[in-house]
């Protein structure tokens, strides 16, 4: 709502609070792989541009292309559904954006739909079922805290387990899937 309000004075915000967080990892001196926002909050067109800008004024060669196809099989999770038809939306304005930019990002996007559904089988499926190319599987893993117990943190172990199941392992090797990061991306 404030965007359309005042979108100057908006856009001037985002610039300036994404510049601060960059500067201050750079000032760290920790290398920079790629930027992407929390919950893709760059989907956003006036973002994704913003987005990019700080890409160019640090220097950073990659940025995630905020979009995962809808498919059919999207529908078994409602709750990611509002999320990626945004993405389908913007996609065609970002995807522009991104050319003229000329920084790097994966060919495709996978594990919106996965959200709270991140299993063995499931991360299986997905492999049997990707194209030749690059492309980003969005995870969060990680462990759950012993002082707050949430719902997120306990879809962010079931994450890591899943991802350093051995199954998981023989099916990448199956599928000739090679691992790699945003700054293996040219």
């Amino acid at each position: 709502f404030r965007y359309c309000v005042n979108p100057k004075k908006v856009r001037e915000e985002i610039f300036t609070e994404f510049n601060a967080q960059i500067q201050k990892i750079v000032n760290a001196n920790i290398k920079i792989s790629h930027l992407d926002t929390e919950k893709h909050m760059h989907t956003f067109p006036f973002i994704y541009k913003i987005t990019l800008q700080i890409a160019e004024k640090y220097d950073i060669h990659a940025v995630r292309f905020p979009y995962e196809r809808m498919t059919f099989a999207a529908l078994h999770n409602p709750s990611q559904c509002v999320k990626t038809f945004i993405m389908n939306v913007f996609a065609p304005f970002n995807i522009r954006l991104l050319k003229k930019s000329g920084k790097n990002s994966p060919d495709s996007l996978y594990g919106i739909f996965l959200s709270k559904k991140f299993t063995v089988t499931n991360l299986q499926k997905l492999f049997i079922k990707l194209p030749p190319g690059i492309h980003e599987l969005s995870c969060h893993p990680g462990y759950e805290p012993e002082v707050i117990k949430n719902y997120i943190d306990r879809y962010r172990t079931q994450e890591l387990e899943t991802l350093t199941d051995a199954r998981i392992q023989d099916s990448l090797k199956k599928q000739g899937i090679v691992l790699s990061t945003f700054l293996d991306i040219n």
